[in-house]
């Protein structure tokens, strides 16, 4: 099951500490940068801190799932191109 959060800090943080075995993917709204779409661990504080603000909203959303292949075939089919992995917290992908 995929996830996608825009403009709902709230809910995505939610998400997040509910999934911290799951992924992220950090997106802008325009896709325009070319190292978005870009999948991170939910467990990364990166994009998981509640002390910051502005994760779903501005330029950006999140697409989350448990699930790393689904999230995978989501961006080939959505964005027309595969992840990119963080590299700091996709080091090891399992």
């Amino acid at each position: 099951m995929i996830t996608y959060f825009s403009d709902d800090e709230d809910a995505y943080l939610q998400w997040v500490q509910s999934n911290q075995d799951g992924y992220v993917v950090n997106l802008d709204k325009a896709r325009r940068y070319p190292q978005y779409p870009m999948v991170h661990r939910a467990s990364h504080k990166l994009i998981s801190s509640p002390e910051r603000a502005n994760y779903t909203t501005n330029e950006f959303v999140k697409v989350c799932s448990t699930d790393l292949a689904a999230l995978e075939k989501w961006s080939e089919e959505e964005c027309g191109r595969r992840l990119n992995m963080c590299k700091t917290c996709m080091v090891s992908r399992t």
